[in-house]
């Protein structure tokens, strides 16, 4: 499975999200002879004529039997249509949950840019761009709502204006975590490994701006994060993954691939 930026119908100018799949070949691991074709399997359907190319999410994972897609705002609360991302019978600034068929049910909203999602003990967490400043973590509940536009721990992103409330009230559902400055956060992972044993049962938070790793000590019983550590790597990280040896694979800006040992 693939996450695109993709038009939306025909010679319409309208832009959304989508998720492409392909078959691979049961022995792919010696090396694949021929191209990978992908087909569409789901996309948005909501028009965005003013993408410009940010506010996407698009991570994916699978949670038993369901896909669970980080489907970012596409600048629609702060320069396009606010009732779009506010309606909670479509896909724009939400993380959802998709069957087998690409059918997709709401599972929280109030979301400006997720691009971190791990899973593990069947909870899912994400974290999410601010504007600036307030980059977040947060475990996702159900039909939970997280602020965005109206809360968030940063500023207007041009401005530097204190336009948004916070901390969150009410129905506004708190991150667990939040980084401000923000360290232009990406993916997330829930290490359980043998390669680095002192950061057992710690979120590592991959960063872009700070071009570092950050280990977060987790309190589960408590749901809250209790320390982190900035580890320097030296490059825009764009995504993480833990390989099954317990070392940490790197996707950066800069084209490489970093194994971490």
């Amino acid at each position: 499975l693939a996450s695109i930026n993709l038009e939306i119908g025909k010679d319409t100018a309208c832009y959304g999200l989508g998720i492409l799949q392909a078959k691979l070949p049961k022995d792919f691991d010696k090396g694949l002879e021929e191209n990978i074709e992908f087909i569409p399997f789901f996309k948005t359907k909501e028009c965005n004529i003013q993408f410009f190319g940010h506010g996407a999410g698009g991570r994916i994972k699978r949670l038993n039997d369901r896909i669970i897609f980080t489907v970012g705002d596409h600048d629609h609360n702060l320069h396009g249509d606010i009732k779009i991302p506010q309606n909670k019978n479509n896909a724009i600034g939400k993380v959802i949950s998709i069957d087998e068929n690409g059918n997709f049910e709401v599972l929280s909203m109030g979301h400006r840019n997720q691009q971190g999602l791990t899973i593990f003990d069947n909870k899912i967490f994400t974290t999410e761009h601010g504007p600036k400043g307030g980059d977040e973590l947060n475990q996702i509940l159900s039909n939970k709502h997280y602020g965005w536009p109206y809360y968030s721990y940063g500023f207007a992103d041009i401005t530097g204006a204190d336009v948004h409330r916070h901390p969150h009230e009410g129905k506004y559902e708190k991150p667990i975590y939040y980084f401000s400055p923000s360290i232009g956060i990406s993916e997330v992972v829930f290490y359980k490994g043998l390669e680095f044993p002192f950061w057992q049962n710690k979120f590592i938070v991959a960063s872009m701006k700070e071009k570092s790793l950050y280990l977060l000590d987790y309190d589960k019983e408590n749901n809250k994060v209790l320390s982190q550590e900035k580890i320097l790597i030296g490059h825009r990280i764009r995504d993480l993954n833990i390989a099954p040896s317990g070392k940490l694979l790197i996707i950066t800006d800069d084209a490489k691939i970093i194994r971490l040992s």
